[in-house]
């Protein structure tokens, strides 16, 4: 039956590793990462690898050129929310790397954004930097952030820890780290008690040791020896067991509080079975491979017989020590056994040796206090930089908040002056066309003033009429639905974004404030179009390798703003292509506009279209342009029209 279990639990770890190099592959077969399909790719793969089984994978160099590449990608192209998840992928690299240097202040930068914290990723980002502050030992902002880490860990469902997590011990582990023992042996009663409630008895006896151990830290070994005895006591009971300790190493526990019993009374000057009882808890870390524990048992050792006058065996033990303090860094501990060894070379009368390690252990004790004061400045200048990122969170908490409240009202006021501003732009294109007609009929005097005068009164006529549905349309919107009311703040905001944003490249390039680069203004323009209907899939294809002046590009934007909506709202259904040309032959310009839906029906004329394609030809008569729909699948428009 054993044997079977054995080939069960190898087959499942095989599965694993096979899983583990399949995801590696895909991640590193994404780069680089150009588009929004491969993004989702890479998020289901980090997902994937966070899980358990998955966690447990180094992720590799390659990784950080699929990342980077991605988080380059969002920062062109993607949402804001895709922002964020670039950086967090990054985070978890370097967490994975231990890359703590990194980490941390991209930590620091996603936990400052409160949209950030509305997304299950932050738990795991505090996660990385509970981890990383411990690794660098700054237990005050480890602290801090593990607060954050239970709210949110409950707040997503516990998806970083179970909701039976010792989080008390956590705590305690840290105070206990810092030197705080009163504090962590609070925190480590508490888990005790929870951990008794589940019936986790093992855990129990090795929580009740740690109580033990911060006595032992405080020069109180009576009450030290109590709690060594109870957890003893608790864990010698036969049916002790655990889902994830093997009875092995629940053995090797017993072994451990023994060896702290023994010590606790070797340093009051009672060493009868101490050797035997701390040669048990070596042999046991050896098997268990928990060779830093294996390190402090040489030492006890190594004290044991100095203090009983077995000064060879002593040395021999010490050196045991200083080698596998070279493995399993602790120079703490390395400074002890220096420390012991001048001791030892002194009983033995051999002082030169002795004057050696005497300038080691000065050397080592100098430097750790070098590294002792950097620490404490590092740490206060992470816990400053925290304390910075805690206001910021707050001031940007609030600011969101008080956006929120006022943003219904704001878009709604931006919507009608947007909707204010684009009539008067189609009114002032109207009386225009108006002006042009009357200007061809001067020949017939009479006429023509009749004319005018008709036509300047059906102008006013309209306007008036025009401003009155405008009223109408406002209080009437009061009573629509949200959705309705978010179509047409969204067309009208994309019409004023077409124009905010030749404003905005102008100031942005380097060609100074008169010419406009189209290719980059329609690309953006694309982008904008198209994330506002994320109900769509639709590609774009631009060739407009020209630069244009404000006073050409401003009615062509608008124009392409208006072929897009039609586009989006009218030819596509969930997915579409969109291509479009601007080409220069001699002094003129050509635009070809077309897309892949559902076709347009073509009029006799240009009054016989709707409003949109009116629009349309009113600003390719601003542009001295003409209009042609050749023949294709789908919609397609050309323009060929001159630069002023």
């Amino acid at each position: 039956m054993k044997q079977f279990l054995y080939l069960i639990c190898f087959f499942y770890t095989g599965i694993l590793a096979a899983q583990g190099e399949q995801l590696v592959r895909k991640v590193t077969g994404l780069y680089p990462v150009e588009n929004a399909e491969q993004f989702v790719v890479l998020g289901s793969a980090v997902k994937q690898l966070l899980t358990p089984g998955g966690d447990e994978i180094t992720w590799p160099p390659p990784f950080h050129k699929t990342l980077k590449s991605a988080q380059d990608w969002a920062s062109r192209h993607g949402t804001f929310r895709q922002k964020l998840l670039a950086d967090y992928y990054l985070l978890m690299f370097y967490n994975n790397n231990l890359a703590d240097g990194k980490a941390i202040p991209l930590g620091k930068k996603l936990l400052q954004e409160p949209e950030f914290l509305e997304l299950p990723e932050s738990a795991f980002a505090l996660a990385a930097m509970n981890s990383s502050y411990r690794r660098k030992g700054y237990y005050q902002q480890q602290l801090a952030v593990l607060e954050k880490l239970i709210v949110l860990n409950k707040k997503f469902g516990y998806i970083i820890w179970p909701e039976t997590y010792a989080y008390y011990n956590e705590m305690g582990l840290i105070y206990y780290r810092l030197g705080q023992y009163g504090p962590a042996r609070s925190n480590f009663r508490k888990q005790a008690e929870l951990f008794r409630e589940n019936g986790a008895l093992f855990r129990t006896s090795s929580t009740i040791n740690n109580i033990g151990l911060t006595f032992e830290h405080q020069q109180q070994p009576d009450s030290a020896l109590v709690y060594y005895k109870k957890a003893l006591e608790l864990i010698e009971n036969k049916n002790i067991k655990d889902d994830y300790y093997s009875g092995e190493y629940i053995a090797h526990f017993q072994n451990v509080i023994r060896s702290n019993i023994a010590e606790n009374r070797m340093n009051r000057g009672v060493y009868d079975q101490a050797e035997a009882i701390f040669k048990q808890e070596l042999a046991s870390s050896k098997s268990v491979k928990e060779f830093s524990t294996a390190a402090f048992t040489y030492q006890k050792l190594s004290r044991l017989y100095y203090l009983t006058g077995r000064y060879q065996l002593a040395g021999i033990y010490n050196d045991s020590t200083l080698y596998f303090e070279k493995k399993f860094r602790n120079p703490a501990n390395r400074q002890k056994a220096l420390q012991l060894k001048v001791k030892i070379l002194l009983k033995e009368q051999k002082s030169d040796s002795a004057l050696i390690f005497t300038e080691l252990a000065n050397k080592l004790r100098d430097s750790l206090i070098r590294d002792e004061k950097h620490k404490n400045y590092s740490e206060a200048a992470s816990k400053f930089n925290f304390i910075q990122s805690e206001e910021a969170l707050k001031v940007n908490r609030e600011l969101l908040e008080q956006k929120e409240k006022n943003s219904r009202l704001q878009w709604f006021i931006t919507g009608i002056i947007i909707c204010i501003l684009v009539l008067m732009i189609w009114l002032f294109y109207k009386t225009k066309k108006s002006n042009r007609i009357i200007t061809s009929q001067k020949k017939a005097l009479t006429k023509g003033l009749k004319e005018k005068e008709i036509m300047l009164d059906e102008i006013q006529h309209r306007i008036k009429n025009n401003l009155q549905v405008i009223s109408g349309i406002l209080e009437f919107q009061k009573h629509k639905t949200e959705t309705t009311e978010a179509e047409v703040l969204q067309e009208s905001q994309e019409y004023l974004q077409s124009m905010f944003m030749i404003h905005e490249l102008l100031y942005e390039q380097e060609k100074g404030l008169d010419m406009l680069d189209i290719q980059v203004y329609f690309e953006k323009m694309a982008d904008f179009m198209i994330n506002n209907y994320p109900g769509l899939k639709v590609n774009w294809d631009i060739h407009a390798r020209i630069s244009l002046n404000v006073k050409t590009a401003t009615p062509l934007g608008l124009m392409v703003c208006e072929l897009m909506m039609n586009s989006l709202k009218h030819a596509f259904t969930e997915t579409g292509e969109i291509g479009i040309t601007v080409t220069r032959f001699g002094e003129n310009y050509r635009l070809l506009y077309a897309d892949n839906g559902k076709g347009y029906e073509k009029k006799a004329d240009s009054l016989s279209y709707g409003t949109g394609m009116n629009l349309i030809f009113m600003l390719a008569e601003d542009l001295s342009g003409e209009i042609n729909f050749p023949n294709s699948d789908g919609f397609s428009l050309q323009l060929d029209f001159e630069a002023s």
